[in-house]
């Protein structure tokens, strides 16, 4: 359901973002096909940050499993930092390889910047993500992935459209700075420990971690 409401909501912000123009929707695909390539880099991250926690809390290592979760975090903060370098340096030559016009192209490489430059950001709330749902928090994911869309991102994406003379690539900065908000709550909810429990035997009790 989760994953469902998910798609049903970048569909919805494509449809939003169309209200600018048809010319909107062409460079936001030639944007999205590069940007998901690169954010390969932190989808995978964030499924070995499952994995690897999870491993953690199943052995009943409470007692480290708090500074390891930081420490891949990290790692996949610093990964994704060289893969926005990487992305952001290739935002005007990629374009070109599209028979468009060059108001698309332009466009198109302003909204891989964007994601460019978002990529720690995105990362870190992937990882935060999974590191909640290794711990069996299930419904905080589901606020935390597929509602927020719903409930911040295209609410924030509609107004930005329809109500100000932002530019294209200005209100898709506004809506993906949205997820900084993913990254407080995560932050706050991996630091308080609420994750930190063995879901695969139920006769351990929780682990208060300081």
């Amino acid at each position: 359901m989760n994953e469902f409401l998910w798609s049903a909501s970048m569909a919805t912000l494509s449809q939003i973002y169309s209200n600018r123009g048809l010319s909107v929707i062409a460079a936001y695909n030639i944007s999205s096909t590069i940007a998901n390539i690169f954010n390969i880099a932190f989808i995978a991250l964030g499924s070995a940050t499952g994995i690897l926690i999870g491993h953690e809390l199943g052995a009943g290592h409470f007692d480290t499993v708090k500074r390891d979760a930081n420490r891949i975090t990290i790692f996949t903060l610093f990964i994704c930092i060289l893969f926005g370098i990487v992305l952001f340096s290739i935002a005007g030559i990629f374009p070109q390889a599209y028979n468009t016009s060059d108001e698309i192209r332009s466009l198109a490489s302003g909204l891989i910047r964007v994601a460019a430059c978002c990529m720690p950001m995105y990362a870190y709330a992937n990882a935060s993500y999974f590191i909640l749902r290794s711990g069996g928090k299930t419904l905080i994911t589901f606020l935390f992935d597929s509602c927020f869309s719903w409930v911040v991102s295209i609410p924030l994406a509609y107004l930005l459209v329809h109500y100000t003379g932002l530019t294209v690539v200005r209100l898709y900065l506004f809506v993906q700075l949205a997820d900084l908000i993913k990254c407080g709550i995560g932050f706050i909810l991996i630091e308080k420990g609420v994750w930190i429990h063995d879901i695969t035997n139920t006769s351990k009790k929780d682990a208060a971690i300081a």
